[in-house]
């Protein structure tokens, strides 16, 4: 009686994707995107912090422009009621909301990658 054994030989081609279904991402590639989550988070910070400063030196240029406005309404003038200035205010204010929503979003999904 002849017996025959059947064996089976999994090709070792280098590819770490083949094995990456049986193991796992590697450790290198674990602290690979924990760095560049590190990264992304910090450019945002970076990002939000510059946002916030134009805001509050824009702040304090409106107590200036405040203050030239009132006398400006002693004198009949009023610069706010100028629709092409509130237009762009307002178009500006809708640009920066989006941004925000958009950072937000981006910071949801990087939290669950981590």
């Amino acid at each position: 009686m002849t017996t025959v054994t059947v064996t089976m030989e999994v090709p070792s081609g280098g590819k770490t994707e083949d094995r990456s279904i049986f193991s796992g991402p590697s450790s290198a590639q674990i602290i690979e995107e924990t760095e560049y989550v590190r990264k992304i988070r910090t450019t945002l910070e970076k990002i939000r912090n510059r946002m916030f400063k134009e805001e509050d030196g824009r702040g304090n240029a409106r107590h200036k422009v405040d203050a030239e406005q009132s006398g400006n309404v002693q004198n009949g003038l009023d610069s706010t009621t100028d629709p092409t200035r509130l237009d762009l205010l307002l178009e500006s204010m809708r640009r920066k909301d989006q941004q925000l929503l958009e950072m937000n979003k981006e910071n949801e999904v990087l939290q669950i990658k981590v």
